[in-house]
């Protein structure tokens, strides 16, 4: 226990024994109010008041003291006792700030000591009234506005669970009274239209309550309270329950959308909905045979017949409808074969771009995936069950239910067929972009990490080290390894996957199998145009560093730099137009070398 607290509590221990015997000193009881203990002083400091109703300071802590109870009530649950607290704090500032003097804070400029700062003016230290009055002031003012702000907000936060319970209310009038949503849906007339609306209403006036009950809030300082609506959108009938608004997060389903959806659908959805399931397929048919055998592209069509597509509204009553996954089926086989007409009209098909043949079989392979998904949901479906709901569809339409599944195995074959059709083409494709051709050779295009060399014939093994993408292709940089010497070789290959040009370093080390992972090279850019390519070699190798420069796609110089240290680091200073190497020397990784070559090949600083 602190010596402090010890005098604290033996000061109020006897003051409680004095006070009850004698007139209560002010300046016994300001060392309680100068602590902020106002919970202990409050009895002594409503007797002082009691003796002496005038006092300046007594009732500025006062004010205080109704102001510290402030702090600890909820501005929702214990609204009125927000707003008595209020009302009693500025009243009581008031009567200080009337009552303040110039005399009062010089005479007990102690009681003051929160307005103690020095004249700018004169330089001196002390209480000026002035501040004093401002700082009361600006205090009443803060007390009218949370008032007033906490009526708002109570306003607000009441109106809003107000109108949700209600909307609610009617939500739960149609789950009572009705079997489920298909037969409220069936059934629902004027009456249940009208309560539509209102729920509607209801709900967008909580909604509207809480944006301005969250407009109050933000203003206040803390409240304990920081409210967010969690908006939960939801379908059919389900069991909700009354949220606690007076949560953080606040579960609230949106009665308004669910409204305009249920109303929409009575309105203007159940009547439209007729016995034109056939003729709707038959339409299918049609635009199936344009883009299959005439190799038309139908998305205008599509599109209208889409849009007037009433059977998705079958899913609303029945949750896996035979017709509208076939309508379903039938709509992206179409859209499928309607996307490669496209395609072959453009001649993306035909085109002699490796990548871009990849990346148009590969959307072509996105597009595909839509149609399978459609298939197996209707491939899954019940076929006899779906007969006692939809046997006059199926009997006009494939004669009876084994008609049916005789479709179904006709398309569970095409449909394999076309999907081994598009991966065999892809696969394809990517085994073409892993080698560029070049005459009778080929550059991988990838990077091999592999030290395992083989040598056919005694033909050089190509290892790629490095790739650079451009607009119009790579640029490509490694290594030919034959059985005694490696050698450098840079390459620019275009998007078909052949090589344009190749260039070969004037670079050579002897080959060794333990050599060859300290063997690096890096391309990298120089401005707009260029490209610098670096080789370099590592222990167990003897130290190379190889520098070649290409502008405009044509070697402008290749130079090897003869060097004591490890390469650690490479880049361009585009002020000077310079290439900037750093090595370090074997066992000493601090000290760095730099050498730095012009544009033209010269080395400009370090270097031999």
């Amino acid at each position: 226990m602190s010596k402090n607290y010890t005098l604290l509590v033996f000061f109020i221990t006897g003051f409680c024994f004095s006070a009850s015997a004698q007139k209560i000193k002010y300046k016994d009881l300001f060392i309680l109010l100068n602590a902020k203990n106002f919970r202990q002083a409050e009895p002594f400091l409503r007797e002082f008041i009691a003796q002496e109703p005038n006092h300046p300071n007594a009732n500025f802590n006062f004010a205080l003291f109704y102001q510290d109870i402030l702090k600890s009530k909820d501005i929702l649950k214990e609204t009125d006792d927000y707003l008595a607290y209020s009302d009693s704090a500025a009243l009581y500032f008031r009567k200080a700030s009337d009552l303040m003097t110039e005399k009062e804070v010089k005479r007990n400029d102690e009681y003051y000591q929160d307005y103690y700062r020095r004249d700018l003016r004169t330089g001196k230290y002390g209480v000026k009234l002035a501040d004093v009055l401002f700082d009361i002031e600006k205090k009443i003012e803060q007390l009218k506005y949370g008032k007033e702000s906490a009526i708002k907000l109570k306003k607000h936060f009441e109106l809003t669970v107000q109108n949700y319970d209600s909307a609610l209310s009617i939500f739960k009038r149609f789950t009572s009274g009705f079997i489920n949503y298909q037969h409220f849906l069936f059934t629902a007339g004027d009456d249940e239209l009208e309560a539509l609306k209102a729920m509607g209403v209801r709900y967008e006036s909580s909604h509207s309550s809480f944006n301005n009950y969250r407009s109050v809030l933000e203003s206040l300082p803390k409240t304990g309270y920081n409210q967010l609506l969690n908006i939960i959108h939801f379908e059919g009938f389900t069991e909700i329950n009354a949220p606690d608004f007076y949560t953080d997060d606040v579960d609230v389903h949106d009665f308004k959308d669910w409204a305009a959806v249920t109303s929409e659908i009575i309105k203007n959805e159940l009547m439209p909905l007729r016995d034109n399931m056939v003729s709707y397929d038959n339409k299918l048919d049609e635009l199936y045979v344009r883009v299959t055998e005439e190799a038309q592209t139908v998305e205008k069509e599509l599109g209208e017949l889409k849009g007037n597509m009433l059977f998705d509204l079958l899913r609303k009553y029945d949750e896996d409808p035979l017709p509208a996954n076939l309508f379903e089926f039938k709509i992206s086989e179409i859209t499928y074969y309607s996307y490669i007409n496209h395609n072959k009209e453009d001649g993306y098909l035909d085109s002699m771009n490796i990548d871009f043949q990849i990346f148009v079989y590969q959307d072509l392979q996105s597009q595909f995936i839509p149609l399978k998904r459609s298939f197996d949901v209707l491939n899954a479906q019940d076929v006899e069950k779906e007969q006692d709901f939809y046997g006059e569809f199926i009997t006009s339409r494939f004669g009876d239910p084994e008609g049916f599944i005789g479709y179904l195995a006709d398309k569970q074959i095409a449909i394999s067929a076309e999907s081994d059709k598009i991966q065999g083409i892809l696969d394809s494709l990517m085994l073409r972009a892993m080698w560029a051709v070049y005459e009778n050779d080929s550059i991988p295009m990838f990077v091999n990490d592999s030290l395992e060399i083989s040598f056919i014939n005694e033909k050089p093994s190509v290892i790629t080290l490095d790739i650079d993408t451009l607009r119009s292709g790579y640029w490509v940089s490694g290594i030919k390894v034959s059985p005694e010497v490696v050698s450098g070789f840079i390459a620019n290959v275009n998007y078909n996957f052949e090589v344009d040009t190749l260039f070969v370093n004037d670079f050579t080390v002897p080959f060794t199998a333990a050599g060859l992972a300290g063997i690096k090279s890096h391309i990298f850019r120089v401005g707009i145009a260029s490209e610098a390519v670096v080789f370099y070699t590592q222990p167990p190798n003897s130290l190379i560093c190889n520098v070649s420069f290409i502008n405009s796609g044509a070697m402008k110089w290749s130079t090897t730099i003869n060097v004591e240290g490890v390469l650690q680091s490479f880049n361009v200073d585009e002020s000077n137009a310079q290439i900037v190497l750093s090595f370090t020397k074997e066992g000493d990784p601090v000290n760095i070398e730099e050498i730095r070559l012009d544009l033209e090949g010269n080395i400009v600083e370090g270097g031999d």
